[in-house]
């Protein structure tokens, strides 16, 4: 047992419920539902009802959490953030079938040292040696105190669902199925040795003489005239709702429960002040009175950001109330009203939306999916320092730019075009030549090098544990390869890569071997994964026209 790692959860188990129950006011920034989602509270009712699994998907709020768990168990299974919303919407809506069906099943939740078991197999927490560092997790908390989106309680409840959705996924599917010569064929493939000559023709200097002139690029640009289109563009503005705005209106002495409570959720923002000459203790947690002043200021700014995305609602909310026309005389003397920031962004598209102004790109496609009678977002979209609403000002058409307008943009694509269509051509001339100069009785390698190519020594390598030299890409594209031929030119890292297959030497594998046993067993559970994969699609997918069906 590790002390730190209980000391987080024995501590969160104690006010995880209370934190799931704090209202949030302001629906996060991704909704499954690209036109659904209504003005807070009574607004919300007049659009249809979407029940899936018992998840409104109509509804912005509803579908906040599960959005939220998908993107935290995506990033802390892959060690990465970065996915788009088309990619997380799927695995949000397995998720709540998922669980649904744990619930279903009484399947409980982790013991603390299934936890533990839990934390330690995951890739983000791992350290150069692929193993579980404790250093990286607390990186990994440190990381979560500033940011904006995620925090330590949304990773140790999607730690908690995800237990119980493998639990599912296992009663779903049961064990795969493989055939025997399927992980025979596998254990020879990891373990035949190779020894080759690789050579590398370098893209980056490979620079031949490309003519052109106006007739050639109007051909060009009018052959591929539908990769210069520009997609329909929205002009919008955004409001901003900042917490320092509102600082003045928070009570500025929390009572004793409130500091305590706080602190108890989000103890891990606060470190004990260092003390000089006194050794720091780092097995004994932070109390609250060795950080009270820091915790009164934190609660003060996170109540005012609360004001501020009330103050958010509110606006929403006159605006639909009083149904105040865009761009009028009352909708300025609101926005002046409010003492709110103005600003007006760069025109984006759906396809191509970058963030501005503090907004994700999912934030600011909220707009393409208005409906025509409003022109403001009615879900205020929650920021780091409060919240934010945006002004829908109409679209700038799609368009093709005249030649002239982009002349610049298509020589260099004709330019990078040609170019690389005759570096495949010079990596088809060379694969000839190698074979005749090798049928001769030369050496691969000495020609190559007379061709101006690199080449490397490899000798005795498995696919298991290739060389660093070696992309693994090239045992696909080798794997018929017999000693003495060279490969077809592969494009990869920016080169060209020859194989020549000096041996191959395939080893002779026992069927009741231990490495067979091991890989009908990583097989056979990847065939159950991709096995319950297909079965919860299937559930979801039907749920879905469920809902469809059944929605006022």
């Amino acid at each position: 047992m590790i002390s730190w790692i209980q000391r987080v959860f024995q501590r969160h188990n104690k006010w995880l419920f209370g934190f799931l129950l704090t209202v949030i006011i302001v629906a996060f920034v991704l909704t499954i539902t690209p036109a659904g989602g209504g003005l807070s509270g009574r607004a919300e009712t007049q659009f249809r009802k979407r029940d899936f699994f018992g998840t409104n998907l109509a509804s912005q709020r509803e579908v906040q959490d599960v959005m939220l768990a998908a993107q935290v168990s995506t990033w802390i299974s892959t060690g990465t953030r970065r996915f788009r919303q088309n990619q997380i919407e799927p695995l949000a809506l397995q998720r709540t079938a998922y669980l649904f069906l744990a619930d279903q099943l009484s399947i409980p939740g982790p013991s603390m040292k299934q936890r533990e078991a839990l934390i330690r197999s995951k890739r983000i927490f791992a350290g150069p040696d692929g193993q579980f560092a404790p250093d990286v997790y607390r990186k990994f908390l440190d990381s979560l105190k500033t940011d904006g989106s995620f925090s330590e309680e949304k990773v140790l409840r999607a730690l908690i669902e995800d237990y119980r959705i493998d639990a599912v996924r296992q009663a779903l599917v049961g064990p795969g199925f493989v055939q025997e010569w399927e992980a025979i064929k596998r254990v020879e493939d990891l373990e035949t040795v190779w020894s080759v000559n690789l050579g590398s023709l370098s893209y980056r200097d490979f620079a031949p003489e490309i003519g052109m002139d106006d007739d050639v690029i109007a051909a060009y640009f009018a052959d591929h005239e539908e990769e210069y289109r520009e997609h329909e563009k929205a002009r919008a503005t955004v409001l901003k709702f900042s917490a320092p705005q509102y600082i003045d209106k928070v009570v500025s002495n929390p009572t004793e429960e409130d500091l305590q409570v706080y602190f108890e959720i989000n103890w891990n923002r606060f470190t004990r002040p260092s003390v000089e000459g006194e050794e720091e203790e780092t097995d004994t947690p932070v109390s609250l009175d060795d950080v009270r002043d820091e915790v009164v200021r934190s609660w003060i700014s996170d109540e005012a950001k609360k004001i501020a995305q009330t103050a958010a609602v509110t606006f929403v909310s006159a605006l639909y109330d009083r149904k105040i026309a865009a761009d009028s005389d009352e909708f300025r003397s609101l926005v002046a009203e409010s003492h709110v920031s103005s600003t007006v962004l760069e025109p984006f598209s759906r396809d191509v939306a970058a963030s501005q102004e503090g907004l994700l790109p999912s934030h600011l496609k909220r707009v393409f999916d208005l409906p025509p009678n409003r022109y403001y977002t009615d879900e205020p979209v929650q920021t780091p320092d409060g919240a934010a609403i945006l002004i829908f000002y109409g679209t700038i058409a799609p368009r093709i730019p005249a030649l002239d307008e982009i002349r610049n943009v298509v020589e260099a694509n004709y330019r990078e075009s040609e170019r690389r269509a005759l570096f495949d051509r010079r990596g088809v001339e060379l694969r000839a030549l190698f074979e005749a100069a090798i049928a001769d009785g030369e050496a691969f390698a000495e020609v190559a090098q007379t061709e101006g190519l690199t080449v490397t020594d490899l000798d005795e390598f498995t696919s298991r544990e290739p060389p660093s030299e070696f992309d693994r890409a090239l045992f696909a594209q080798n794997t018929r390869l017999q000693p003495g031929q060279i490969s077809p030119m592969v494009f990869l890292n920016g080169e060209g890569k020859f194989v020549y297959l000096k041996s191959k030497e395939v080893p002779q594998i026992a069927a009741d071997s231990e490495e067979v046993e091991e890989t009908l067993s990583q097989i056979s559970y990847f065939s159950s994964v991709f096995a319950g994969q297909t079965i919860i699609s299937e559930i979801v997918s039907d749920e879905l026209l469920k809902a469809d069906s059944t929605s006022p």
